[in-house]
């Protein structure tokens, strides 16, 4: 008699099974966690028609940025919310010119570009800063 066919007179599962179960099994949570969506991420991409203003949230999803990223932008005048809107204000962005930038490449260039300047800006600093701090200390 096999091991497998005593494993399965013991009411145990073949090894061979437990295996694909368990690979199965960790394709399944790597999958979910390599693309997690929101659902009213899901939700709002999903539309067929936009609505013609959109907050920031919307905004970000819409272009392929995280919703961090749209002040960044705003204040590069890269985007640039409806009306006048205070500074504190929630932000609204109009669907049309939206959907021009989400096709020009080079706007995307520029918005990428500016976003990792930015960012490259402030570890530069908290590096100095880390390194001027270490100094006192010795």
């Amino acid at each position: 008699m096999t091991f497998n066919q005593k494993s399965q007179q013991l009411g145990e599962m073949p090894l061979s099974l437990a295996k694909e179960r368990a690979a199965t099994e960790s394709v399944r949570r790597a999958a979910c966690t390599m693309l997690p969506m929101n659902t009213d991420k899901e939700q709002f991409l999903n539309f067929k028609t936009l609505p013609r203003r959109l907050n920031a949230a919307q905004a970000a999803w819409y272009l392929g940025f995280s919703p961090h990223e749209i002040p960044i932008l705003v204040t590069e005048g890269l985007l640039k919310p409806l009306g006048r809107p205070a500074q504190n204000a929630p932000k609204f962005f109009a669907s049309a010119n939206l959907e021009e930038f989400r096709r020009d490449v080079k706007w995307l260039g520029k918005a990428c570009d500016s976003i990792s300047e930015l960012w490259k800006h402030r570890n530069h600093r908290k590096t100095r800063s880390d390194l001027s701090i270490a100094e006192t200390r010795a």
